[in-house]
């Protein structure tokens, strides 16, 4: 059941997450566990580059003249 949300609540539930788990005292609890998997879905995480692949630190790039 898909839920509307406004940004605000949004930021307010990732609040509440993020400090319930980093106050929890048990973090590989299956509680922390199932509110890690709800802030996923909420913000997920952005797609980190490929560790096999050169990086582009913009140097390589030909120069337009």
């Amino acid at each position: 059941m898909p839920v509307d949300f406004t940004a605000d609540e949004v930021t307010a539930l990732i609040d509440l997450l993020v400090g319930t788990i980093e106050r929890h005292p048990f973090p590989q609890s299956g509680y922390v566990q199932r509110l890690r998997s709800i802030l996923e879905k909420i913000r997920p995480r952005p797609d980190l580059p490929n560790e096999d692949e050169p990086r582009q630190n913009g140097f390589d790039d030909p120069v337009n003249v």
